[in-house]
């Protein structure tokens, strides 16, 4: 089969497009293959380039040369290798683009491939308090391997502000795709993942002791996954989650869980095989603030959807959740396993859906409109 040419849209010509290096001249000089194969670095009027034969850690060299100032970066079709983790460094605004992730299975259009394992603190990008507007987009950031022992794709160890990861797939990391340091005090703020892949991780796609105040994803896909989601306190915006493969539930017996504010708009749950758990998708505890508007099972067998265990949980939700004909529910949509003391909770479905092993002391357990409001 023949190789298609490297093409470029004019969007984003206009976006390398510097003092030094018009649009018409950019084409031209990308189109006649004089950069083939290298990463691109477009800084103060310039472009320059590194070859990734010529290192071994290309990335970090990129970033490097724009430092605490601003810059892009691109990665070519084909990606490169990167023998340790990248440090983003402090200050400036960062943006690195590829050429999109054409394949989950095949090496895709641009892919970054870590090959550094043996412990947990070989991380794929490192970002600390300083890396405020560090932009990732059409890439894929590879582990060396989910079986083997690795730090997290993306490892947070300060407050980040802003940052922005579009169209990236995170695959084959013994760690967590997005993960941090375990530390009360490290977030991200206003972080923004649009169209993020979570495939062959053997810890979770999203693992944040803390995670901040304002994030927000639009779309997120798991596939083989230790777990989907484990966040600390802050909050958390989530449009939808579809889920595939396999899924082992392994954050106290369930595949999301909170101790914040968490907001998902639909999970689309299609794991392969029976999910490992009777605690459900969602598993609230401590002052979780939980609100999920609808869930749709497919071709699964599990005990619960929900768990409430703590007296400070707050529900309002779901709305529905529906099955197809090859899901099974064996126990009940939500179990009550703890008090939920003076805080109002909502189940937006029949009381019947709902299994209380609290007694007395689960004071309101369910408001069910339909019933004591006639609406």
């Amino acid at each position: 089969m023949e190789d298609r040419p490297v093409t470029y849209s004019k969007q984003y010509i206009r976006e390398l497009e510097t003092e030094n290096h018009n649009a018409e001249q950019l084409e031209t000089e990308l189109l006649s293959g004089k950069w083939a194969g290298k990463v691109l670095v477009f800084q103060d009027g310039s472009v320059s380039s590194i070859d990734p034969s010529a290192t071994e850690t290309p990335v970090q060299d990129a970033l490097d040369v724009i430092g605490g100032g601003a810059g892009a970066i691109t990665i070519p079709p084909g990606g490169v290798d990167e023998a340790a983790p990248v440090d983003v460094p402090d200050g400036g605004r960062h943006q690195l683009s590829g050429f999109g992730t054409a394949s989950r299975v095949s090496t895709p259009a641009s892919a970054i491939r870590f090959t550094s394992s043996g412990s947990t603190s070989h991380h794929g990008f490192i970002l600390g308090d300083f890396n405020d507007d560090f932009t990732v987009r059409d890439v894929a950031i590879d582990g060396p391997g989910a079986d083997v022992t690795t730090g997290d794709a993306l490892h947070f160890t300060g407050s980040t502000r802003s940052p922005r990861f579009e169209n990236v797939n995170l695959r084959n990391w013994g760690r967590d795709g997005i993960g941090d340091t375990d530390e009360t005090d490290v977030k991200p703020f206003e972080m923004q993942l649009d169209g993020v892949g979570f495939w062959n991780i053997a810890g979770g796609g999203i693992n944040l002791a803390d995670n901040g105040v304002c994030n927000h994803a639009t779309s997120l896909r798991f596939h083989d996954v230790g777990f989907l989601i484990d966040l600390g306190s802050g909050d958390f915006n989530i449009d939808t989650v579809n889920v595939g493969g396999s899924v082992t539930s392994d954050v106290q017996g369930a595949c999301i869980r909170t101790t914040g504010s968490l907001r998902i708009g639909h999970i689309n749950f299609e794991p392969a095989g029976t999910v490992d758990t009777a605690d459900g998708i969602v598993l609230a505890r401590f002052d979780g603030n939980v609100r999920i508007e609808s869930v749709m099972l497919w071709n699964v067998t599990m005990g619960y959807v929900y768990r409430g265990d703590d007296p400070s949980s707050n529900w309002f939700g779901p709305a529905q959740v529906k099955t197809n004909s090859g899901a099974t529910l064996t126990d009940n949509v939500v179990n009550l396993t703890g008090s939920v003391g003076d805080e109002l909770s909502f189940y937006e479905g029949s009381a019947s859906d709902v299994t209380s092993n609290v007694g007395t002391t689960a004071l309101v357990p369910l408001a069910d409109l339909s019933a004591d409001y006639g609406v």
